[in-house]
């Protein structure tokens, strides 16, 4: 890796590890985590990273607490958004903007987006005119990554769509693979 870490490999390899949490234990995990670092970061870079992973953990934990708040409970648009602000707040207190940004910055711009279309599709003030024109501007609007991402789950059910129809029409596997690869 270059000079700064890369927050968002990180995160996911905490993540992956940390998944196994109830087959070792947290002490385990964080030990083979560690070794990890180690064997593949540069010594300034790793012990950066083991830096992050305590404060991760920590978070998580912390996570768990909050998600359990009474306060925060409901399925609601409104209390949806509360638990995301509030999952931001504790980030913040773990993390610099810098880390957050890197570590949580696509899911966050994702999980903005969803909230906001969910309102504009559950507000009763809105004709659908003016919802389909609120949600226009929300996709004018969206980061390019977020943007890609998005259209990238709308090719693969383009390209899942196909090969139905294909089946349907009774295709071989060989040419639904040649298909999907020319996809």
């Amino acid at each position: 890796m270059p000079a700064g870490l890369a927050y968002g490999p990180l995160r996911r390899l905490f993540d992956y590890y940390l998944s196994t949490v109830g087959e070792q234990t947290i002490d385990a995990i964080t030990a083979h985590i560690r070794s990890e670092l180690q064997r593949s970061l540069p010594p300034a870079q790793a012990e950066k990273a083991q830096r992050l992973l305590a404060l991760y953990v920590e978070f998580k934990r912390e996570l768990a607490d909050l998600e359990r708040q009474p306060a925060l409970a409901g399925s609601g648009v409104a209390a949806i958004r509360k638990r995301m602000l509030a999952m931001q707040d504790l980030r913040a207190r773990y993390f610099s903007h810098e880390e957050t940004q890197g570590m949580f910055g696509l899911e966050d711009a994702y999980d903005m987006d969803a909230v906001a279309r969910l309102e504009i599709s559950q507000d009763p003030a809105l004709s659908p005119e003016q919802q389909q024109r609120q949600l226009a501007a929300l996709d004018a609007a969206m980061p390019a990554e977020l943007r890609a991402e998005r259209e990238a789950v709308h090719v693969v059910a383009h390209v899942e769509q196909q090969a139905l129809a294909l089946r349907a029409q009774g295709a071989s596997e060989d040419d639904i693979y040649r298909m999907r690869a020319q996809a």
